[in-house]
Parts: structure tokens; C-alpha cells; sequence
């Protein structure tokens, strides 16, 4: 993984930071499922979210010592109006609004709408399995660590509602001259999203 991501603008979400921290260069995170990181040894650019004002996740989540260098709202309006339902992804680039819609999911709410902002051609996701249909309970690659602010459980329609809207992201990335690849196999991100093998 170290040689593939080299010469990349690497931007880590939660605890995936783990996996190569010097190499990290954005580090994305929200207040669901979270634990304090060490950047002792290398700093990246650090972007928090969440549905709680900054003050206030700070004090009940992250620690007052967490001062991410961007920090956006996520705001809720109930399940229906959530991009996953709506597919409404033109309304919220960061050139128009700061305030996050709620996903559900930070790879939607956030990370791809740094991706187009930045004005990457490509993308390639290492590690956003998303769930299967009917799961109501995400299984992260980092397994049940001591975490703070775990997440809630999911909608009842949730997984397969996500796994349909990452077809549509694919799309609306495309729409803006952006290629979204897959970089592993188990992911249950909609199968006509391409695959690029690491």
C-alpha cells in the first residue's frame, strides 16, 4: 500500500489514519465512533463534522485539545431528506454551502465533496465496504475497539439505500470530470462502480 500511495494525495478517514499516519495528508473524521490521534510525527490537514456545534462536540466528544483545522455541520432533517434518499449532490459543493446534509456516511456527506472542491481527476477508495442489504449494524475494518460516541444503529432501509446512492455519486462525480474507482473487492459499493485493483 505504501508504494501505491506514494506519489497520492492521501486523505484518511477515521481510523484508517492508522494504517500509514506519515502518509496521510487530510485526515477526516466525526463524532461518531471516534478516538483521540496522535499527530506527534506528522500533521495533515485534519477536517472534523458533525451534527453538534463545534464547542459543543468538543466537549462531549473530541476533547477540548481537538482543534481540527476545518470543521463542518452536519445538519439532519429526518432519514427521507438525507442525500441518499434525495440524490440532491448539486445542492451541496462546498462553493455553495458549508453545512453538510446528513449522508448517511461521511464518505458522502464530506469526503467526496473535498474530493471535487480539491479538483482531483480520480479517486480511488480503499476501504468503503459499506453494508449489505438488511445489515443494520456497520462492521468496520478495525473491529470493535473501545470507541467514543458509537454510532447508532442504521435505518432499516439504510445499507440498501446507500448502496444505491453510491452508484449515484459515481455518476455526479463523473458529471464533474471525476473517475471514482473501488480499490477492493468485498466492498458492497454498488457493482457498477468500477473496480481498480491494487
Amino acid at each position: 500500500m505504501r508504494e501505491k500511495l506514494e506519489d497520492k494525495f492521501v486523505i484518511a478517514v477515521k481510523q484508517a489514519f492508522h494504517k500509514v499516519p506519515d502518509m496521510v495528508d487530510m485526515h477526516v473524521f466525526n463524532c461518531n465512533n471516534y478516538e483521540m490521534y496522535d499527530y506527534s510525527l506528522h500533521r495533515p490537514i485534519t477536517v472534523g463534522c458533525s451534527s453538534m456545534p463545534l464547542g459543543t462536540v468538543k466537549q462531549a466528544v473530541w476533547g477540548q485539545e481537538t482543534a481540527p483545522d476545518l470543521f463542518y455541520r452536519v445538519i439532519s432533517e429526518g432519514y427521507d431528506k438525507t442525500l441518499a434518499k434525495t440524490g440532491d449532490f448539486d445542492d451541496f459543493t462546498l462553493d455553495k454551502t458549508l453545512t453538510r446534509p446528513w449522508g448517511p456516511g461521511i464518505m458522502s456527506e464530506v469526503v467526496f465533496y473535498l474530493v471535487e472542491h480539491l479538483g482531483f481527476s480520480s479517486v480511488t477508495t480503499i476501504g468503503w465496504d459499506l453494508e449489505k442489504p438488511g445489515d443494520t449494524h456497520s462492521n468496520h475494518f478495525y473491529g470493535d475497539r473501545d470507541l467514543i460516541n458509537k454510532a447508532a444503529p442504521m435505518e432499516p432501509t439504510e445499507a440498501e439505500d446507500n448502496i444505491n446512492a453510491s452508484l449515484k455519486i459515481s455518476e455526479w462525480l463523473g458529471s464533474r470530470n471525476i473517475e471514482l474507482f473501488i480499490g477492493n473487492n468485498n466492498s458492497f459499493v454498488h457493482s457498477e462502480v468500477k473496480r481498480r485493483s491494487l
